[in-house]
């Protein structure tokens, strides 16, 4: 039971989060791959910013972003939604936005 209660909350979580990307202006800027492979998806961004200095500036507005860059030559994002909740998600778009467009 609670295997299916969790599955389904970060399905929900998961969809959320995808749906508020796709209707932000982030959506003209990036595009998603793996989002069906667990908690995690990758965020390919359309940026100058090399990874390192993308997550410096995600840190300053309190995210956390993983690249695969951390593991291979060059990379994106490995956005993991495991701790968020559907009240934080406006806030984490607005938050990455301000991070990938300025």
């Amino acid at each position: 039971k609670h295997i299916n209660r969790m599955r389904t909350y970060y399905r929900k979580i998961r969809d959320e989060l995808l749906d508020a990307i796709a209707n932000s202006a982030l959506a003209t800027h990036c595009n998603i791959a793996e989002e069906d492979s667990g908690l995690h998806f990758l965020l390919h961004i359309d940026t100058s910013l090399p990874d390192d200095a993308l997550s410096a500036k995600a840190k300053e507005y309190g995210l956390h972003l993983s690249f695969l860059s951390e593991y291979y030559e060059k990379g994106s994002p490995i956005i993991n939604y495991s701790g968020l909740t559907s009240e934080k998600i406006p806030q984490v778009i607005t938050l990455l936005s301000k991070c990938i467009l300025t």
